[in-house]
């Protein structure tokens, strides 16, 4: 798999460093398209004036270089735009659809969120906050899928913004394991050694950490020292407090480098997550806790759904407590306290194997790797080696407009291939059962249909007598040598008055090696297509030729390519033969870029409304039929 990195992100943040050192890890080829605009900005809320203005500068004018090194970039599979990209995703938009690649954006948290809701740094009806709302709105749409961090976080981003839950995945932090590596410490002894390390931003809670540590220094127990790492928006909070009521055993250090973070977090017995009480605290799992159990620690911080995602109140050395509730917090301490001597460190065991970059990035393959609707031709999934075909995205095209207007109700498909039909029938409201008895075919179905409407079976059930609202056998026939037969059990699945969708090769003239390839027995006449529908119980109420003009231009270089096909396969069967064409995309696989891009695009509107003119025309390269079943 060849993926493109691009864009300005910060690869100063652990997020963007360990999806791309995950994607190596699990033998992706990362092509790294990158201007480092953030070097020197340790907290971008900091910037102030004119380096505000320095930076705004020199981040626009790495556009320009970055958009032609994109089209330069060798073809490949997919590009993955990093955090921070809410600009990043709308600069590369148009470049992306001229080269027809899917693009995913890793927004890991939402800007308008973040500033509107979680920090408060402005009202919700302030024009900043509706132009934030815009930006990220539009952001979201420039991409074929949206990365957050944890399922939760993705959940409340698709509900904010309006995305189909198809359109968001997540994939977790993680940690770098030798930075912050596991290891065993002796029991400590005397008072508690409790970290908390971190921007001092609301989503951290700050001020539920010094409210406790000041019960704590009122308690006059000698339990707990305090040790308070970082700087930031609520900076002017905790001097405030501290002074209005100092805590004697607490010490706070504006800020120490990434490097050290690890002794400070080993040095302790206790460390802290997070405590906010905002919707965003809910639904995310800081970097510090990714740190925290990579290195082994017990870790205290707020419940939540997303904490649950990764860590469970019941493992030892986690003690999750209410948002913004600093006795609930000082009662978890004390928990700790009375149960430190029993824990065995490192803790976290199965959650440390799920932190990993090579698990992070073997999440974020398989998210990359899955199929995706292509707007024009519907599902593709060229990393499992399949794409739309000229010609079935011609026959796609038609075929979906004849089932429009169907009643729904439940359809069966017989002989789904790769199963991308099965998508667009349960995307119009069908609940779809498909027979498909070809195991590499019916392997590569299971992976592009993961829909509940959709159930997949290698062998029709007895059970199936006048069930089926629609029956559709694209392809399928001229695979039959009893065609007649076929016909006759196809009728039977049907209730009275059910429809069949029917597509077939058409024309004995064009018969060539891609029908040898494919494990034909015949192609059809429109007359005789007709007669043996009619005789074998059903009622015509389409019969079309689909595909001219493109299908006649394309068809006599698949019969080349299949005839070279034919001369390095061994002789095989129609049965195997059959089970092969399905899936086999060897051709189309190598063209899918140009048929994907901008030139392709526009090729096949153009064909796609030629051959709605020519259908009635006995022209194209195949019958496409729409019938009902006779009582």
């Amino acid at each position: 798999m060849k993926v493109a990195f691009w864009g300005t992100f910060d690869r100063g943040k652990p997020r963007n460093r360990i999806l791309l050192r995950g994607l190596e890890e699990n033998g992706a080829e990362v092509l790294l398209c990158h201007t480092d605009v953030w070097q020197g900005v340790e907290d971008k809320s900091r910037l102030r004036g004119l380096r505000r203005l320095g930076f705004l500068l020199r981040w626009l004018a790495a556009y320009p270089g970055l958009v032609v090194r994109y089209l330069r970039l060798p073809r490949h599979d997919v590009t993955l735009v990093g955090y921070l990209g809410q600009l990043d995703v709308l600069v590369l938009w148009p470049f992306a659809r001229l080269r027809g690649i899917p693009v995913v954006w890793d927004a890991f948290l939402s800007l308008y969120d973040t500033v509107v809701y979680d920090r408060a740094l402005v009202r919700p009806g302030h024009s900043l906050a509706r132009l934030l709302y815009l930006w990220e709105w539009l952001a979201a749409r420039a991409a074929s899928r949206v990365l957050l961090d944890t399922h939760a976080h993705a959940e409340s981003f698709a509900r904010t913004f309006h995305l189909p839950q198809e359109r968001v995945s997540s994939v977790l932090v993680g940690a770098e394991p030798e930075m912050f590596p596991a290891a065993g410490s002796p029991v400590g002894e005397g008072p508690v050694r409790v970290l908390f390390y971190g921007q001092l931003i609301p989503l951290h809670g700050i001020e539920t950490i010094l409210r406790a540590a000041q019960k704590d220094t009122k308690d006059d127990t000698d339990d707990f020292e305090w040790v308070i790492i970082g700087q930031g928006q609520e900076e002017g909070t905790v001097r405030r407090m501290l002074e209005a009521a100092p805590a004697e055993r607490l010490r706070w250090i504006p800020w120490v480098p990434y490097a050290e973070l690890a002794e400070h977090i080993r040095a302790a017995d206790v460390c802290l997550g997070i405590f906010g009480s905002s919707a965003k605290a809910g639904n995310v799992i800081p970097n510090k806790v990714f740190q925290i159990v990579s290195c082994g620690k017990p870790v205290i911080t707020r419940d939540s759904p997303a904490i649950r995602e990764l860590l469970a109140d019941s493992d030892p050395g986690v003690y999750l407590v209410p948002p913004a509730d600093p006795d609930a917090l000082l009662a978890a301490l004390r928990r700790f306290h009375s149960e430190r001597a029993s824990l065995i460190l490192p803790l976290h065991t199965a959650a440390r194997q799920r932190i990993t970059p090579q698990a992070v990035g073997r999440e974020l393959r398989e998210i990359l790797a899955a199929p995706r609707r292509h707007p024009l031709f519907g599902l593709a999934a060229p990393e499992l080696g399949w794409v739309p075909a000229p010609r079935y995205a011609l026959r796609r095209a038609r075929l979906l407009a004849l089932a429009a207007n169907l009643d729904r109700g439940r359809l069966l498909e017989i002989g789904p291939g790769a199963g991308a039909l099965l998508a667009d029938f349960a995307g119009l409201g069908f609940t779809c059962d498909a027979v498909e008895s070809s195991a590499d075919a019916f392997r590569l179905a299971s992976r592009l249909n993961t829909s509940p409407a959709v159930h997949l079976r290698s062998d029709p059930d007895p059970a199936w007598a006048e069930t089926f609202d629609v029956l559709v056998a694209c392809e399928v026939l001229e695979h039959i040598e009893d065609d007649r037969a076929a016909l006759a059990q196809w009728r039977a699945w049907l209730r009275p008055g059910g429809h069949l969708i029917l597509s077939v090769p058409a024309h004995a003239r064009r018969w060539s090696a891609t029908d040898v390839w494919a494990g034909h027995f015949r192609r059809y006449e429109k007359a005789a297509l007709r007669q043996l529908l009619e005789t074998s119980g059903f009622a015509v109420e389409e019969l079309e030729c689909y595909g001219f003009p493109l299908s006649n231009l394309v068809e006599p270089f698949r019969a080349w390519s299949h005839a070279r096909a034919l001369r390095r396969r061994e002789e095989a069967g129609k049965a195997t033969a059959t089970a092969q064409s399905g899936v086999e995309r060897g051709l189309e696989a190598r063209l899918w870029p140009l048929q994907a891009g901008l030139p392709g695009r526009l090729l096949f509107r153009a064909a796609f409304r030629l051959q709605t003119i020519f259908r009635n025309r006995d022209l194209g390269t195949g019958y496409l039929v729409l019938a009902h079943r006779e009582p």
